[in-house]
C-alpha cells in the first residue's frame, strides 16, 4: 500500500467512527482514551502527515484543545495523469479536544475525543 493511501484510510476510518459526543450538544467526534486504536492512529496521522507549522494548542479551565493540518495526495492519479497534482491534493484539519474530567460515552470515560474535517484547498494554498 503507498503511503497516502494508508493516510487516506486511516483518515476515513476515523471519520466513519464520529459520533455524537454529548447528548446535549452538537459535538461531533472520535471518543479516545490514550494509547487504543484511535488514539494511534490519529497519531500516526499527524505523525507522518501533520504540517508542524499549522499546530495549534489551546488550554482551558476544562482541558484543552490541538489542532494541525494534514495533506493527502492521490498520488496514483497524478502519476497515471488523470488528476494535476492540484486536483489530487486534500487538506483536512485535525483537532483533539481534552477533557479534564474525562469525556463519558456508552459508559466509558475516555481522555478526549478527535474530528477530522476536509478544508478547502484553494483558499488554502
Amino acid at each position: 500500500m503507498s503511503v497516502y493511501k494508508e493516510g487516506f484510510h486511516l483518515a476515513e476510518s476515523l471519520a466513519r467512527q464520529q459520533v455524537r459526543i454529548y447528548p446535549d450538544a452538537a459535538d461531533f467526534g472520535i471518543p479516545v482514551k490514550k494509547n487504543d486504536a484511535n488514539w494511534n492512529a490519529m497519531k500516526q496521522l499527524i505523525d507522518w502527515y501533520g504540517k508542524k507549522e499549522t499546530r495549534k494548542e489551546h488550554d482551558y479551565s476544562t482541558g484543552k484543545d490541538l489542532s494541525i493540518e494534514f495533506v493527502l495526495i492521490d498520488e496514483w492519479a497524478v502519476a497515471d495523469q488523470r488528476k494535476t497534482l492540484e486536483e489530487a491534493t486534500e487538506r483536512f484539519l485535525f483537532t483533539y479536544i481534552a477533557v479534564n474530567k474525562g469525556v463519558k460515552h456508552n459508559g466509558k470515560v475516555y481522555d478526549g475525543y478527535c474530528f477530522i474535517e476536509k478544508m478547502n484547498l484553494k483558499n488554502k494554498l
